[in-house]
């Protein structure tokens, strides 16, 4: 797990980028915990508005690696994971499942850290419009399956990228109480229980379901 500390919307897109660039020397799975002191970042094919009382930086929104809306940050809890490709984990894989159960390990997570959520299960858009491109473009306005709710609120989004050389998943928890010592809590979670469920739901459990249908993912 990597821990880094604060730092601007363009900070931490950079950052993922940068570690984008070495997945292969990696050769495992990295996760990256970090906070968007302030700012907004949008997915990669996001074209909308912002809502004009939303604070934004000089430098306007931010472009994530990754798909999904805008993201207003500054209370929220971020999360990078980087997998590379190997036979263990192609790139051939029904990404709309994977999306649900990673969500479901860090809800797993959140809740051992004291908050309580529940997972989306149906499409809130029965429109049939593509998950990145909601009616407001607005990333928390409209979960999508596999997300997570708390008291009727989507506290739990996030997008997938397929890359030359692995995959990336960039996520943002927003949790009921602003000032949840979630970082902390997280942290201690995943160093002494989560990294196991997270190598199954990473390297034994893709196929589960493999036939099911799903909505998109951002």
């Amino acid at each position: 797990m990597l821990l880094d500390a604060d730092g601007t919307a363009r900070d931490q897109m950079d950052r993922d980028r940068e570690i984008l660039s070495r997945m292969t020397r990696w050769r495992r799975p990295v996760l990256r915990l970090y906070r968007i002191r302030s700012g907004v970042t949008v997915g990669r094919t996001w074209a909308g508005d912002l809502p004009p009382d939303w604070p934004t930086l000089s430098e306007g929104p931010v472009v994530r690696p990754t798909g999904g809306g805008a993201v207003l940050h500054g209370a929220d809890l971020c999360l990078s994971l980087f997998v590379p490709w190997s036979p263990a984990f192609p790139r051939g894989q029904n990404w709309p499942r994977f999306y649900e159960r990673l969500h479901r390990w860090i809800g797993d997570g959140l809740r051992q850290s004291g908050i309580q959520s529940r997972e989306v299960s149906v499409c809130k858009d029965p429109s049939g419009r593509r998950s990145n491109q909601n009616p407001s473009g607005l990333c928390f306005s409209e979960p999508v399956r596999g997300d997570r709710e708390a008291d009727g609120r989507k506290i739990l989004g996030g997008a997938l990228g397929l890359f030359r050389d692995g995959l990336l998943y960039q996520g943002s928890i927003c949790p009921p109480d602003p000032l949840s010592p979630l970082s902390r809590l997280f942290e201690g979670w995943y160093c002494l229980e989560g990294r196991e469920p997270l190598a199954r739901v990473l390297f034994f459990e893709r196929n589960e379901d493999a036939g099911s249908k799903t909505c998109r993912t951002p």
